[in-house]
Protein backbone atom coordinates (compact mmCIF):
# COMPACT_ATOMS: atom_id res chain seq x y z
CA UNK A 1 0.00 0.00 0.00
CA UNK A 2 1.61 3.43 -0.71
CA UNK A 3 1.95 6.11 1.51
CA UNK A 4 1.98 9.42 1.63
CA UNK A 5 1.59 13.02 -0.04
CA UNK A 6 3.12 14.27 -3.40
CA UNK A 7 4.90 17.99 -2.56
CA UNK A 8 6.32 20.21 -5.01
CA UNK A 9 10.16 20.49 -5.47
CA UNK A 10 11.25 23.03 -3.40
CA UNK A 11 12.27 24.88 -7.26
CA UNK A 12 9.17 23.80 -9.03
CA UNK A 13 6.62 26.29 -10.77
CA UNK A 14 2.85 24.95 -11.36
CA UNK A 15 -0.01 26.83 -12.74
CA UNK A 16 -2.37 29.01 -10.64
CA UNK A 17 -6.17 28.95 -11.53
CA UNK A 18 -4.92 31.93 -13.68
CA UNK A 19 -2.99 30.17 -15.82
CA UNK A 20 -0.02 31.83 -14.43
CA UNK A 21 3.42 30.12 -13.25
CA UNK A 22 4.46 30.51 -9.80
CA UNK A 23 7.07 29.10 -7.25
CA UNK A 24 4.44 26.75 -5.61
CA UNK A 25 7.54 24.18 -4.35
CA UNK A 26 9.08 27.32 -2.46
CA UNK A 27 5.03 28.53 -1.56
CA UNK A 28 4.63 25.16 -0.02
CA UNK A 29 8.23 24.85 1.99
CA UNK A 30 7.72 28.22 3.17
CA UNK A 31 4.04 27.66 4.36
CA UNK A 32 5.65 24.29 6.07
CA UNK A 33 8.44 26.19 7.84
CA UNK A 34 5.94 28.77 9.26
CA UNK A 35 3.42 26.12 10.10
CA UNK A 36 6.26 24.05 12.23
CA UNK A 37 7.54 27.54 13.56
CA UNK A 38 10.64 25.35 15.21
CA UNK A 39 8.70 23.35 17.09
CA UNK A 40 9.72 19.35 17.35
CA UNK A 41 8.75 17.05 14.54
CA UNK A 42 8.52 13.66 15.18
CA UNK A 43 8.54 11.02 12.65
CA UNK A 44 7.87 7.16 12.11
CA UNK A 45 9.15 5.51 9.43
CA UNK A 46 6.30 3.43 8.00
CA UNK A 47 7.49 2.23 4.78
CA UNK A 48 10.58 2.49 1.79
CA UNK A 49 9.48 3.64 -1.64
CA UNK A 50 10.96 2.44 -4.83
CA UNK A 51 13.87 4.51 -4.57
CA UNK A 52 14.46 2.44 -0.94
CA UNK A 53 13.79 6.12 0.55
CA UNK A 54 12.46 6.02 3.76
CA UNK A 55 8.62 6.94 3.99
CA UNK A 56 7.42 8.36 7.22
CA UNK A 57 4.31 9.97 9.03
CA UNK A 58 5.84 13.54 10.80
CA UNK A 59 4.05 15.66 13.12
CA UNK A 60 4.34 18.75 14.95
CA UNK A 61 2.27 19.27 17.75
CA UNK A 62 -0.48 16.53 17.19
CA UNK A 63 -1.17 17.61 13.70
CA UNK A 64 -0.21 15.19 11.13
CA UNK A 65 2.13 17.38 8.56
CA UNK A 66 0.76 15.51 5.56
CA UNK A 67 -2.56 16.19 6.29
CA UNK A 68 -1.44 19.40 7.06
CA UNK A 69 0.01 20.23 3.41
CA UNK A 70 -3.02 18.36 1.96
CA UNK A 71 -5.43 20.12 3.12
CA UNK A 72 -3.93 23.76 3.11
CA UNK A 73 -3.19 22.88 -0.90
CA UNK A 74 0.41 22.66 -0.81
CA UNK A 75 0.01 18.76 -1.34
CA UNK A 76 -1.46 16.00 -3.45
CA UNK A 77 -2.79 13.05 -1.54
Amino acid sequence: MPWGVDAPESSQLCRGADCNLYRCGAKAANDLDTFIARRPVNCMPVAEDHYGRTVATCSVGGADLGEWLVRNGLALD
